[in-house]
């Protein structure tokens, strides 16, 4: 049993043509090449070698390997699938080693970052993609900016977590509801995500 790489190389669009064509092409350029890690076992079947896929474990950009929400991605799919099969503790850290000598592990530091930003992605997004700086600056920018304002992130993380409950019984709050009633709850709703509520 080992783990198999392959790379699947982006491909020239020949399902389109034309204009259309051209775009599929490039689009399929900027997203670059796949590397595919992949759990095998090899066998002899009639006398010949054969190799038979046990697990799928991900599949990563080559050129994401250095970012590390996309390793992070990539780790918790492949831990998942080793999970469900059933190997010995033994197995799973030969896999696990197998692994690292293409993809990194993220650190703990790189995950507690990647969390943090998505806890705050609603500051995240108030910046251009283009003009957004590593993930880490970010996290200092974010700090630096709730600082100056006065934003105590405790209490915050306790109104997000407040307002998410809300959200999650909503559904069941707004049925039944007429009227001024029912129009209050959608506004309130407007308000707190920021969209319309869709039946």
């Amino acid at each position: 049993m080992f783990v198999r790489w392959t790379i699947k190389k982006s491909r020239v669009s020949t399902v389109y043509s034309g204009h259309r064509a051209a775009q599929k092409t490039a689009m399929n350029a900027r997203r670059g090449d796949l590397l595919i890690a992949q759990l095998v076992e090899s066998k002899r079947v009639d006398g010949k070698p054969r190799q038979k896929v046990i697990a799928y474990l991900g599949s990563i950009r080559l050129h994401d390997v250095k970012m590390a929400r996309h390793r992070l991605a990539f780790w918790r799919h492949a831990l998942a699938a080793v999970r469900k099969a059933d190997f010995t503790s033994e197995q799973k850290h030969q896999v696990g080693q197998a692994l690292q000598t293409r993809v990194a592990k993220p650190t703990a530091e790189e995950i507690a970052i990647i969390d943090y930003l998505k806890e705050n992605q609603a500051y995240v997004d108030q910046i251009p993609e283009h003009e957004r700086p590593s993930d880490k600056r970010m996290v200092e920018v974010i700090k630096r900016f709730k600082q100056e304002q006065g934003i105590d992130e405790r209490k915050e993380k306790e109104l997000s977590g407040a307002i998410d409950s809300w959200v999650s019984m909503f559904p069941a709050a707004i049925r039944g509801t007429s009227g001024e009633e029912r129009e209050k709850l959608l506004a309130m709703y407007k308000k707190l995500v920021g969209k319309e509520y869709k039946v």
